[in-house]
């Protein structure tokens, strides 16, 4: 049974700025005389940086006029808006500016599905919400941003390691997020090293190290880094043509660059923590049922985790309870 006790919902914003290289999957639906789109922009945001932002944006307002969200989705439906994938000389691809205030606003979200293993998954995802989609021709590649501004709960601290088992010096901040929906949803950040034009580097591992203990509610800025970058290395042969490798490398992370205590009146106590946890296992448990109906009886797998897979580094300090 679902916990009846409602908690604050988190600030929880993001801001995406670049190139669309993708409309994908767009698609127009119409229930009880209402339409709406549903799909997603992948934006990129570097030269090899991308962010996805999926969406489901209803047509009209309460007045009863065309979002202008909306509409800009009909023109990259129709091809008058171009894509990295379709754009040319004369006709160059659209820069946007993804934005939003307050509860209008992009935001992370969880995805919880059932992988092929049977369990259930979570993933983190960027969706628009009720933002803005302002299409920007005048954006230049030094205003392309992917940046999140959201409150947590610190689960877990722990050192960043690498693959030979040694410590980065990076630290990582595993956090839950209280969202819609009266649930938290699991999400790691990172703080290492950062740079700042007035004060030079900042360690900001170390200053989180002694300034923060699990418990705490904060309130984290920074970027997203969603890196897809692909090397080409010629290897020489012995016999005959050298050849060409690739090699891909994918960086998914969350880069704190800020933090800040939040209000005496906005800490998140433990009690209402456990809480929307429980929800959010009631949850999981509604995904696998959903899966199991759809499932041929003959076909069913045994065994269901009661837990999503949220993997992670052991580290030195555990959380309580959680």
């Amino acid at each position: 049974m679902e916990n009846n006790n409602v908690i604050r919902v988190a600030k929880n914003e993001i801001r995406v700025c670049g190139e669309v290289k993708e409309a994908k999957n767009l698609k127009t639906y119409e229930k009880e005389g209402k339409k709406s789109i549903s799909g997603s922009l992948v934006i990129k945001t570097g030269e090899f940086q991308e962010v996805e932002v999926r969406l489901f944006v209803g047509e009209l307002t309460k007045k009863g006029e065309v979002k202008k969200a909306y509409a800009t989705l009909e023109k990259f439906m129709s091809g008058e808006l171009k894509t990295l994938a379709n754009a040319d000389e004369e006709n160059p691809v659209t820069k946007v500016d993804i934005f939003g205030n307050g509860a209008f606003t992009p935001h992370f979200t969880e995805n919880l599905y059932i992988g092929q293993d049977g369990n259930v998954k979570s993933s983190i995802q960027v969706e628009l919400g009720f933002g803005n989609i302002v299409v920007k021709e005048d954006l230049q590649e030094e205003d392309y941003c992917a940046t999140f501004d959201v409150e947590v709960f610190i689960k877990n601290l722990k050192e960043e390691m690498n693959r030979e088992g040694e410590e980065t010096g990076r630290l990582i901040l595993d956090t839950l997020v209280p969202m819609y929906g009266n649930v938290v949803a699991p999400i790691s950040f990172v703080a290492g090293v950062v740079h700042d034009e007035e004060d030079g580097d900042i360690d900001m591992a170390d200053a989180l190290r002694e300034g923060i203990e699990i418990g705490d509610t904060l309130e984290l800025w920074g970027d997203i880094v969603n890196l897809a970058k692909v090397e080409l290395i010629k290897k020489e042969s012995k016999f005959g043509k050298a050849r060409t490798i690739e090699k891909k490398e994918f960086v998914r992370e969350y880069v704190i660059i800020g933090a800040d205590e939040v209000a005496e009146c906005n800490i998140y106590e433990e009690d209402e923590i456990r809480e929307a946890l429980a929800n959010r296992e009631v949850k999981i448990e509604g995904v696998k049922e959903k899966a199991e109906t759809k499932e041929p009886a003959g076909k069913r797998k045994a065994g269901f985790s009661t837990k999503s897979e949220e993997g992670g580094n052991t580290g030195k300090r555990r959380p309580r309870g959680f």
